[in-house]
């Protein structure tokens, strides 16, 4: 077994329980339970940022609670993204809108959810053209690292533009291999299932039935968990020479190689799936090798796990005690391969064949091991008979057929849910240890790392602490009151020595008490607008602090979010300003090695990531104004 050649990331475990604790010596067929999982990183592992876009049906049969609902869904997933995320929303119809062109997360976050909310219901339905234009918006994102997918939700079915379903799956197909997935999700009774499934499917990506408005939130809720915690792809079970693998479920999970095709690799979440060996006569010990292509590593890894099996006569094999969760998994497995079934027959409306197979079922749910999986089953087709009485056979269908899929997958609501909770609990450590961004600006004087964090700026141990001040330097509140508090009287007597500043300019006092060694004080003005030369006077500011920060030979540099606190400045100008001016005192050739934006709430944090992210700091400053 391969040691881990990321020693600081938790590693994938595999674990594999036979139908019997030997294997056909003269050729023959074995089930194989194969547990797979991976636990999250810890918060100070950067992920791979995603680049997102959330293609939204806004057809006239989703007007009302459907699109409201929707639309609260849109919003709950821009929530969940890290500031250096990219995201998009197109909106569509008989015509096709880019709600939010693709951008930087946490660039403006109240725009992109007032943009979603003030979305209104309109015509017909041009899937592939709302799914085309998400394409691109995906593919536009500069980030090479970024993990993309086209999130697509839809009621309805294609009726304008393209509207065959094989020609769509066969582009949905392309842009997977071109590194871009998408994920469809059936929302109510009327969409086309065999489209979005067939889109899912090429698309390397989830396909997911919402019932109804209940639903929806909690849906991409847990599509973008799963996002965030994506730790591979391509995942593949790879048998040793003179074994082949198929699975179970009827084909749903792709042969290759003699292996078989694995469900994405999720932190958090851990899949068992049944496979059947089949031995080719005097075959070796067999052995597993999990291969995957890893987002943290960057490389393709693996992981072999002998199944310390024993090679065996049939009679003695015939011998041997069965592992009992083996042959439940595999009892499991036949029962969701008859959902699928069932699902034709509510689908085909042959109420009779759907009510014996009901039956059938029953019959088999009983006869599993009392437990949680049975009750767990108990309960679902207790689902499934409730529809079939209501003759509702719309949902009957699509019901039976995602939890055989679930099934096959080897997730439960019950483990999207759990995953859910890890990831967020996850994502709140890494917003409060950060930093949200990190990125190198080149300059005469070789790289300086420019960091974006979450924290307290009076915490900084740095050569150099940016005061946000006002014109008579009184130190009472905001960023300057704390610089005050921590320095001691004896920082507040030298400042106030300085008989006040200008707007724009900025001049510098000891650190005093506090862990920087000089405090440079800088002077803004208050937004009024943007029309009265606000933004100018922030880049003087800004200007004047890096200037004398040079001067003072300053090797490190902690920056406060200047001018948005009491003096209002919109954070998106005010990170634009302040990521300009950082890059045109870099250019000059000041002596930094390390520059850290530091705020102390998390949306001011998140503008700032979002604008280093979007490398705005290499815009000219004429660029750096209000929208």
């Amino acid at each position: 077994m391969p040691e881990n050649t990321a020693p600081n990331l938790p590693w994938p475990r595999l674990t594999v329980d036979a139908e019997r604790p030997g294997y056909p010596a003269d050729g023959g067929r074995l089930d194989l339970l194969v547990k797979v999982g991976v636990d999250l990183p810890a918060a100070e592992v950067d992920r791979r940022p995603l680049a997102l876009a959330l293609v939204l049906d806004r057809s006239g049969s989703m007007a009302g609670a459907p699109l409201e609902a929707a639309k609260a869904a849109l919003c709950a997933a821009v929530e969940m993204l890290m500031p250096d995320d990219w995201v998009s929303v197109v909106a569509y119809d008989d015509r096709v809108d880019v709600v939010a062109p693709l951008a930087p997360a946490g660039k403006d976050r109240r725009a992109l959810l007032a943009a979603v909310r003030a979305l209104g219901s309109g015509g017909s339905t041009a899937l592939y053209a709302g799914w085309a234009e998400g394409l691109s918006q995906a593919m536009a994102c500069p980030s090479p690292e970024a993990s993309a997918r086209v999130v697509l939700l839809s009621d309805g079915m294609a009726n304008v533009g393209v509207r065959d379903a094989p020609s769509i799956a066969a582009d949905v197909a392309q842009a997977a291999a071109h590194g871009v997935t998408t994920t469809t999700m059936g929302f109510g009774r009327s969409y086309d299932e065999a489209l979005l499934r067939a889109m899912a499917d090429a698309g390397q990506g989830e396909y997911v039935f919402v019932e109804g408005e209940a639903q929806v939130v909690e849906a991409f809720q847990h599509e973008l968990a799963g996002l965030s915690a994506l730790r591979g792809r391509h995942v593949r079970l790879s048998p040793s020479p003179g074994v082949t693998l198929t699975s179970n479920a009827a084909g749903r999970l792709a042969t290759q190689d003699g292996g078989v095709r694995l469900p994405d690799l999720v932190g958090g979440l851990e899949r068992e799936t049944l496979v059947t060996a089949t031995f080719a006569p005097g075959a070796d010990e067999p052995r597993l090798t999990l291969v995957w292509d890893d987002l943290l590593t960057g490389a393709e890894e693996r992981l072999e796990v002998p199944l310390g099996l024993a090679a065996a006569t049939r009679a003695e094999l015939e011998r041997m005690p069965v592992d009992e969760a083996v042959a439940t998994q595999a009892a499991l497995a036949r029962i969701a391969e008859a959902k699928l079934h069932l699902s034709e027959a509510f689908r085909s409306g042959r109420r009779d064949e759907a009510s014996g197979l009901l039956s059938r079922l029953e019959r088999d749910v009983l006869r599993l091991p009392d437990g949680p999986l049975r009750a767990a089953e108990a309960t679902e087709l207790g689902r499934l008979r409730e529809l079939e009485r209501k003759g509702d056979m719309a949902f009957g269908a699509r019901t039976s057929e995602m939890q055989a899929r679930s099934r096959f997958m080897g997730v439960t609501a019950e483990k999207l849910a759990a995953m859910f909770a890890m990831e967020r609990e996850l994502h709140a450590r890494k917003l409060a240890a950060g930093p949200l961004a990190r990125r190198e600006l080149s300059g005469p004087g070789g790289p300086v790392t420019v960091v974006v964090a979450v924290g307290d700026i009076t915490d900084q141990a740095v050569d150099v602490l940016v005061n946000s001040t006002n014109r008579h330097m009184f130190g009472n509140t905001g960023v300057d009151g704390a610089v005050h508090r921590r320095g001691g009287p004896a920082l507040t007597h030298a400042a106030r020595e300085l008989r006040g500043l200008g707007a724009g300019e900025a001049a510098f006092t000891p650190g005093f008490a506090l862990p920087a060694r000089y405090v440079v004080h800088a002077v803004a003005t208050p937004w009024r607008g943007g029309g009265r030369g606000e933004v100018q006077v922030l880049a003087d500011a800004y200007r004047s602090a890096l200037d004398l920060a040079s001067q003072l030979g300053a090797r490190t540099v902690a920056l406060p979010a200047i001018g948005t606190g009491s003096f209002g400045f919109p954070l998106d100008v005010a990170a634009r300003v302040a990521m300009s001016s950082l890059a045109a005192a870099v250019a000059a050739g000041a002596p930094f090695e390390e520059v850290r934006f530091v705020a102390l709430q998390p949306p001011v944090a998140e503008a700032f990531a979002a604008a280093l992210t979007a490398q705005e700091a290499q815009r000219p400053l004429r660029e750096a104004r209000p929208n």
